[in-house]
């Protein structure tokens, strides 16, 4: 993952625009769309949190994805 979000910054800013990858943890739901629990600035971080939530609510299923926000 980490390679596909430094491709898409890159290509981001070819164009002109810069950007900033915001890795988030969100909640699929099963009306196929998704809730943004947390947002966090590194995947190491997004991962933790991930250790976390899945620790406190294993009945819940969580997943890691990156958003790329041009500024």
């Amino acid at each position: 993952m980490h390679i596909r979000a430094e491709l898409l910054r890159r290509s981001l800013a070819c164009e002109g625009k810069s950007s900033t990858i915001v890795w988030c943890v969100i909640r699929p739901l099963p009306t196929l769309q998704s809730v943004i629990v947390a947002r966090l600035p590194s995947r190491a971080e997004a991962e933790a949190h991930l250790t976390f939530l899945k620790r406190t609510r294993p009945d819940i299923t969580y997943e890691i994805m990156f958003d790329a926000v041009a500024n």
